[in-house]
């Protein structure tokens, strides 16, 4: 009797903390990610030119770099790394 109350507390437990488990690896992710695009903006201007998130050690970014300017003006803004990890998050 004692292994399924057991069982059933901490699956509870599990459940009632992997939201904000989840939360905080999203904004950890966030908080580095932040962290990296300031970095990486070289001219502080608040926006990537591949070049910058290339020599910036943003590899992934500079790789998929047309897929990430989503209104094409040839620069990435925070705000649309931050709606591309929204959406995959969801």
């Amino acid at each position: 009797m004692k292994t399924p109350l057991a069982a059933a507390l901490l699956t509870a437990t599990l459940v009632t903390l992997a939201p904000a488990a989840h939360a905080q690896s999203s904004d950890d992710r966030l908080a580095k990610l932040t962290e990296r695009f300031e970095k990486a903006d070289a001219d502080k201007d608040g926006k990537l030119t591949q070049k910058e998130a290339e020599e910036g050690g943003m590899k992934r970014v500079a790789k998929f770099f047309d897929r990430l300017d989503s209104d094409g003006d040839g620069f990435i803004t925070l705000d649309q790394l931050k709606e591309r990890l929204a959406s995959r998050n969801q």
